[in-house]
């Protein structure tokens, strides 16, 4: 049994009360990387004020109303103006999503639909995400193999495998909505420590590349 990251091992285990002996017939391969890793790092340098979500809209699962609050009160403190949230994606939640910006009075937030995501991640420098739960979100990885610093909460087992908390990333208790904000004005108000972060996700992204991936299939393959 092959499942995306060890955290889901014992989940699965205890959920379907599977007898501990036939624990050494699971193992953990995570989903690769979808853009060849490169190790670069001299663009992050040249990166924009830019908050980017990519996400699909659906509020049951993804809460991005939580952006939208959280943006109020970065908005409110008038320390970000030339700071832009930039949204990436679609669903059924968009209409939801397009009033509730308009009745929160939002400023440089941009709708840009549909799109194939890799120059927003370029060009973007803090990536929030704010799901219910996730399996192994492909957005994630993307973004940190782009040296986009992720905000993140606490919500699904695989988040401790892709971001090393304080290092490529920051991880908040689920629904702590201050210190969510707080790790958002951090990296938005230091330069220097947005870059250091940003360095270390994309150093952080080798262990999911295609190739490491491909290493770790051919080696269950290859035991008997």
């Amino acid at each position: 049994m092959v499942l995306l990251t060890p955290g889901f091992i014992d989940l699965f285990i205890s959920t379907y009360r599977v007898p501990e002996e036939y624990r050494q017939k699971f193992v953990a391969i995570n989903n690769p990387l979808s853009y060849p890793y490169s190790p670069r790092t001299d663009s992050i340098v040249g990166k924009e004020n830019e908050v980017l979500v990519v996400s699909r809209f659906d509020e049951a699962v993804k809460r991005l109303s939580i952006v939208f609050k959280i943006w109020k009160k970065l908005q409110a403190s008038g320390k970000y103006p030339d700071w832009k949230l930039r949204i990436v994606g679609y669903g059924e939640s968009e209409n939801y999503y397009k009033k509730l910006v308009k009745k929160l009075g939002l400023r440089n937030v941009f709708f840009e639909g549909k799109r194939e995501p890799l120059d927003y991640y370029r060009r973007a420098s803090i990536f929030p995400m704010t799901s219910a739960f996730e399996g192994f979100p492909m957005s994630l990885t993307e973004a940190m193999q782009n040296g986009v610093v992720p905000v993140v909460f606490d919500t699904f087992h695989s988040l401790h495998e892709i971001v090393a908390d304080g290092s490529s990333g920051f991880i908040v208790t689920d629904k702590d909505i201050k210190g969510y904000t707080e790790k958002l004005e951090l990296l938005m108000s230091d330069d220097k420590l947005r870059q250091e972060m940003a360095r270390n996700a994309i150093r952080d992204m080798e262990k999911f590349s295609v190739e490491n991936t491909i290493l770790r299939w051919e080696k269950l393959f290859a035991e008997e």
